[in-house]
């Protein structure tokens, strides 16, 4: 107990910082949970939309999104960026600008983008996404 509060697990100056500012108390995020949905929306919406990676996008990112938000996640800008660098791979592969090979590969660098700035604020490396999980 901190402050009359119950912290589940620290993250970090930053991490603690941030729960002090928000009263102290926030529940622990639950990457398993969030990375499988996250999966099985990208799934549903590729399917919906075979033929425009960016239709497929936009049918993912939102409820993406909703689903860090709702779950508590402090650092939204990051998510958010993450997507939107997603929208514009997807941009460039349906244009033909790249190939799907490197759209998968710029994926992957953008998840591992994603990955570095979250450990830079305080996440454990062993809670973030690899990019061989990223559909």
């Amino acid at each position: 107990m901190i402050g009359g509060h119950r912290r589940l697990r620290p993250y970090g100056a930053l991490g603690a910082l941030s729960l002090t500012l928000l009263g102290g108390c926030a529940p622990e995020f639950d990457w398993d949970a969030v990375r499988q949905q996250s999966a099985q929306i990208r799934l549903n919406c590729a399917s919906q939309h075979p033929d425009s990676m960016v239709a497929a996008e936009q049918c993912a990112n939102g409820p993406i999104r909703a689903l860090y938000a709702s779950g508590g996640f402090p650092d939204m800008d990051v998510i958010d960026a993450y997507l939107a660098h997603r929208g514009v791979i997807a941009t460039w592969q349906d244009s033909r600008t790249i190939s799907p090979q490197q759209a998968r590969a710029d994926y992957a660098q953008a998840l591992a983008d994603e990955n570095s700035i979250l450990q830079k604020r305080g996440w454990p490396a062993s809670s973030l996404a690899s990019p061989m999980s990223n559909p």
